[in-house]
């Protein structure tokens, strides 16, 4: 590949109305057909063993209902798996190939609507398919295809002047903030194999460098942005000053708690997530629950420190991976209240895909 060819703006990602919201099941947290996953609860049981062969299982089987059913690249579930799932050791299985079917379709979507489809626009949906065809060449094929070659050339086109892209603010902490998109970006763009290597356009290079100068700008809406640009940083060495890693990994340590976990509530205060319109009910959240630890930003915070030269022994790192050990659930999965609603509680699938390869990467042995 030598040349990028940048789209006009008529790609985005899917409307409110071409998704199939799934209707909500007090029982069930992921259902259809003879696939069902029991609703997510702070309640649920402790499991008498850690399972990562359960974690898998809960991931794959969750992935594959939200697919089908739901028929969107969401960053809560769908995105979140085909960007984490083919991180793990080769010896663990490879992601649904279903799923990454579904994702080359949605670039099909894309091509095939007329501009006026597009009367919504989320590019979070395009940066996470992007992103999920990115690692999973890197992982699994270990070579760029054609359609994540694509999905980027996608993703570059509806960026913004300011180096990063637009973003909405419903559902905090993965569909909230700009920074965070950019983030998630510069991470497709980094694993890509070959593909920033072998880039010569001067304006998709130009649009790259707006990039790396947004995230090395004050642009992060909290620091769990924060904790996300350090976990890229890991795969894209350059992207940020030594200097500011070295602080981004100070600060990240410095909030754990002492039961080896740490908090997500920590990294932001109520009025930082999304557009401020969830800090009443956090508020209202008792103290003992605003600063425990929880499993999404645990497994994060330990991705990003072990992509930032934590090993294994560290003791932070180890007593991390022992709490983890000790919080999963029966059904494989780990809790984590979510920001936004008890409803759901959609952000256990990133507890539990973060949480898993936290333990893939640092606690097997």
């Amino acid at each position: 590949m030598t040349t990028l060819r940048l789209a006009p703006l008529v790609l985005a990602g899917l409307t409110a109305s071409a998704q199939k919201t799934p209707p909500f099941e007090p029982d069930y947290q992921y259902h259809l057909g003879d696939l069902a996953i029991p609703r997510a609860h702070a309640a649920e049981p402790v499991r008498s063993a850690f399972s990562l062969e359960a974690a898998l299982r809960h991931l794959d089987e969750a992935a594959l209902i939200w697919t089908r059913q739901a028929q969107c690249v969401s960053c809560h579930t769908s995105g979140t798996y085909l960007l984490v799932r083919p991180q793990f050791p080769a010896g663990l299985g490879a992601p649904a190939e279903e799923v990454r079917d579904f994702f080359i379709s949605v670039l099909d979507r894309y091509d095939s609507k007329p501009p006026e489809w597009f009367t919504s626009f989320n590019p979070a949906q395009v940066i996470y398919t992007a992103a999920g065809l990115a690692e999973y060449d890197a992982r699994i094929r270990r070579a760029l295809s054609p359609a994540t070659d694509r999905a980027l050339r996608n993703m570059l086109s509806v960026q913004l002047p300011s180096g990063s892209w637009s973003s909405a603010t419903c559902w905090p902490p993965l569909e909230s903030s700009a920074y965070h998109a950019a983030t998630i970006a510069a991470r497709a763009i980094a694993v890509a194999p070959g593909w920033l290597a072998d880039l010569r356009d001067e304006t998709g290079r130009d649009r790259i460098s707006r990039l790396i100068g947004y995230l090395r700008g004050p642009n992060a809406q909290h620091d769990y942005d924060h904790v996300s640009v350090l976990w890229t940083a890991g795969v894209w060495p350059d992207l940020l000053p030594s200097a500011r890693r070295r602080e981004l990994v100070s600060m990240v340590r410095s909030r754990q708690n002492r039961d080896g976990g740490w908090s997500l509530r920590a990294f932001a205060r109520p009025e930082q997530w999304g557009d401020g319109n969830r800090a009443t009910r956090l508020r209202a959240e008792p103290e003992a629950d605003r600063s425990a630890s929880d499993a999404h930003m645990t497994g994060l915070a330990v991705l990003a420190l072990a992509a930032n030269g934590a090993r294994p022994g560290d003791p932070a790192i180890r007593r991390a991976i022992a709490w983890l050990k000790s919080n999963q659930r029966e059904s494989g999965r780990w809790w984590t209240r979510s920001l936004n609603t008890d409803k759901w509680n959609f952000i256990t699938f990133s507890a539990t895909a973060y949480a898993a390869l936290a333990i893939a990467t640092c606690g097997r042995q």
